[in-house]
């Protein structure tokens, strides 16, 4: 078997793990492909991701710092960090590394959406969506971001809700059911039809 079979082979027998909730095997796998290609920047962001999602966050930071230093100018690897970043509550300095990414290149949604995550997490719902739309600006067809937009809608509507404002609440809800069945519409993954199916209970419920 040649170098670049066993690296596909354990590149998509990775990705099979890691479907299936396997995550140790997965993370295994991962990492005999990274030892056939040391470089490749697709393998070191899937572990980098995959250490993230069970909270090993120094295996995920370890990672991102060893990869940003033999690519520093990776944007893939900047976004991951400025992410990683976020889930340990450093949101000014991801929001610094994303404020560099974006004046990179203005053609890229993705630096606006991990900005728009980061002022959901600090409760700026209005930043949050205003930057979730500059991204739908650039990539309108992209159901993640549609996904995110009425996350946000929907949020500011529990929040209306509570304070009583009923037909303030009603309007967010109807306004994050458009954009979910959208998402759902082009991505009909079990967590997009599971956000339209919370939504539109929240909407009928007013």
């Amino acid at each position: 078997m040649s170098n670049k079979q066993t690296y596909e082979t354990y590149y998509l027998l990775a990705h099979d793990y890691w479907k299936t909730g396997d995550y140790k095997a997965a993370i295994d796998h991962f990492y005999n492909a990274l030892k056939i290609k040391p470089d490749d920047e697709a393998v070191l962001l899937d572990l980098i991701k995959i250490h993230a999602s069970v909270n090993r966050l120094r295996g995920a930071f370890e990672l991102c710092y060893g990869g940003m230093k033999k690519n520093p100018g990776s944007r893939e690897l900047k976004l991951a960090y400025a992410s990683l970043l976020v889930k340990v509550k450093r949101p000014m300095k991801a929001l610094e590394v994303i404020e560099n990414l974006k004046s990179e290149r203005a053609d890229d949604f993705r630096p606006l959406s991990v900005e728009s995550m980061i002022y959901y997490e600090l409760g700026n719902l209005e930043k949050s969506e205003t930057s979730i739309k500059w991204a739908l600006a650039i990539a309108p067809e992209n159901a993640a971001l549609l996904n995110n937009l009425a996350l946000i809608y929907e949020k500011s509507g529990i929040i209306e809700f509570k304070s009583g404002k009923k037909d303030s609440a009603k309007k967010k809800f109807e306004e994050a059911k458009i954009q979910i069945d959208s998402a759902a519409k082009r991505n009909s993954g079990s967590a997009y039809l599971e956000n339209q199916k919370r939504i539109t209970e929240r909407l009928n419920a007013i």
